[in-house]
């Protein structure tokens, strides 16, 4: 299901004055080891990007700045998240259709299980359903 149980709280650590750093830690705040990091920036205002899944990545997104809509979708229910804080990230699980929807001036950045591999992504949407069921 997609439900709140993949939205992850990451700790806000300083104050107003000094500013604030988040945490995620793997076996914390992070449900799996990360071996590659990545992140989108410089999407002009509404632009659509993933669209795929992946067979068995795991991947966390955090928008460290602006805000991205995130549209999960598990090949039954379709379910959208607004990233827009940076102490909030969204795990998304193996077998999950994302697409990102990128407001002016977002940065997105994305932990991921593994280090990447172009065998792993599901591009085509029918081929993702007929996996998911």
């Amino acid at each position: 299901m997609l439900n709140e149980d993949l939205i992850i709280h990451f700790p806000k650590i300083g104050s107003e004055a000094e500013g604030y750093l988040a945490v995620a830690e793997v076996g914390k705040t992070c449900p799996f080891p990360i071996l590659r990091t990545y992140w989108v920036y410089g999407c002009p205002n509404t632009m659509q990007r993933g669209g795929h899944a992946h067979h068995t990545i795991e991947q966390l997104l955090v928008c460290v700045s602006g805000a991205v809509e995130v549209i999960l979708d598990n090949g039954r229910e379709k379910k959208s998240f607004l990233l827009d804080d940076p102490t909030v990230g969204l795990y998304q699980k193996p077998l999950v259709w994302g697409d990102l929807i990128y407001h002016q001036g977002s940065v997105l950045v994305v932990m991921a299980s593994t280090l990447y591999f172009a065998e792993d992504y599901i591009r085509d949407y029918q081929e993702f359903l007929q996996l998911a069921s």
